[in-house]
């Protein structure tokens, strides 16, 4: 279990590496950390926000929405330069002569995800709710879905490739 974890941690010693090149388990290994602890910490996030309803029914449903989108958006922030670092490093190794176009339009694609999520939220939060429209978000939440499903599977991609 040492060595396991001992990928986590050099992951985020490498988070600025993006010259070297990283194993398939390296990669797997953080993957596997950061989904675990994304789980237990969505666990705990549900149980603080169901309390918070319980409480406060009236005014619970935004701080709710709020602290999912806070968290959330902190977690994969302190996850970022990590996995980022990884994913080159990975391209490095398989694909060295590629690796510039493939980690451009791997970062293209998570620019868009992020950004769409971004516009989303504030979208939500700031337009009163009789105007905002739902013809605005739906291409919206298209692409961040879209962007999701193909970063995903490049990830898996780079994690299956010997």
């Amino acid at each position: 279990m040492g060595k396991i974890f001992s990928y986590y941690l050099k992951a985020f010693k490498n988070s600025f590496d993006f010259k070297t090149t990283a194993e398939r388990s390296e990669l797997n290994w953080f993957v596997a950390f950061m989904f675990v602890f994304l789980f237990i910490a969505s666990v705990v996030i549900m149980g603080i926000c169901l309390i918070s309803v319980i409480l406060s029914p009236d005014s619970a449903s935004m701080q709710v929405f709020d602290i999912f989108m806070i968290l959330g958006f902190s977690y994969m922030l302190i996850h970022f330069f990590p996995l980022l670092s990884l994913i080159k490093r990975r391209f490095n190794k398989l694909f060295p002569n590629k690796t510039a176009l493939l980690f451009s339009i791997f970062s293209i694609i998570w620019g868009f995800q992020i950004l769409s999520a971004l516009v989303m939220y504030f979208m939500i939060k700031f337009i009163p709710v009789e105007n905002l429209n739902i013809l605005y978000l739906l291409p919206l939440g298209l692409l961040n879905n879209l962007c999701g499903i193909t970063l995903f599977l490049g990830l898996i991609f780079l994690m299956v490739k010997k």
